[in-house]
């Protein structure tokens, strides 16, 4: 009896490791499914390392990169409306000329990468932190930037139309050529900011001791009741 018993309980014991090992390998195994999944539209890469990939003109529309990493990932001329970026790192990354509408970079992080360019119409970069962020001739109508870090931005050229703002550190940032009606930027910090042949005409919020910090020339042009400060003309950084 107590042969029987010994190896009943050793089986039993064996048959129940066999069982949470099959448990445990099918909870782990669509989360290392999802990141060898190959590229497309809807693909599913959150929390996936995915750095120095090349992405460019691919559907990856409704992607899904959050808590990702796709540095020096190249995603130029990319569809990638509708995707997914929080909280994912994109040091260098390239989305220049990429469809961005509607994607979401909340809390994305990362320096110098590019978008050149691209197309982030309604696009929402909430408190995302983006240093030396490359928007050139951009489209970033309507976008929602609140309390954004991107500081020593570029948009140069880009269509800022309706863009929210308030609160963003755009610190250094490059504005020269850009449409900016309906511009949001109460409250946002803008030391040492290059308005050069800026049309400001249209902004919301700014004043008098935001542009006291700041840069231009007189090509600038201001909203009705403010006027340059004493320190322009001034050279940005």
């Amino acid at each position: 009896m107590r042969a029987i018993g010994w190896r009943s309980a050793a089986a039993t014991g064996f048959a129940v490791g066999i069982c949470m090992g099959a448990i445990l390998t099918l909870a782990a195994g669509p989360a290392l499914a999802a990141c060898g999944t190959a590229p497309g539209p809807g693909v599913d890469w959150s929390g996936c390392r995915k750095p120095a990939k090349f992405l460019a003109r691919m559907n990856l529309s409704g992607g899904q990169f959050s808590g990702g990493d796709l540095s020096r990932t190249n995603m130029k001329s990319a569809d990638l409306s509708g995707a997914r970026f929080e909280k994912t790192e994109l040091t260098a990354a390239v989305f220049v000329s990429a469809k961005l509408v509607q994607a979401n970079f909340q809390k994305a992080f990362g320096s110098r990468m590019f978008f050149a360019k691209a197309d982030l119409a309604d696009a929402m970069l909430g408190k995302a932190e983006l240093t030396r962020a490359d928007f050139a001739n951009a489209r970033l109508t309507n976008a929602d930037l609140r309390g954004a870090q991107l500081p020593r931005a570029n948009f140069a050229g880009a269509d800022l139309t309706g863009v929210n703002a308030r609160e963003a550190n755009l610190s250094r940032a490059v504005f020269s050529g850009i449409a900016a009606s309906g511009l949001d930027l109460t409250n946002s910090y803008l030391y040492r900011a290059s308005f050069h042949d800026a049309d400001l005409s249209g902004v919301i919020g700014l004043t008098a001791e935001q542009l006291r910090g700041t840069c231009g020339n007189a090509a600038t042009q201001l909203p009705e009741g403010l006027t340059p400060p004493e320190t322009w003309p001034c050279n940005g950084d």
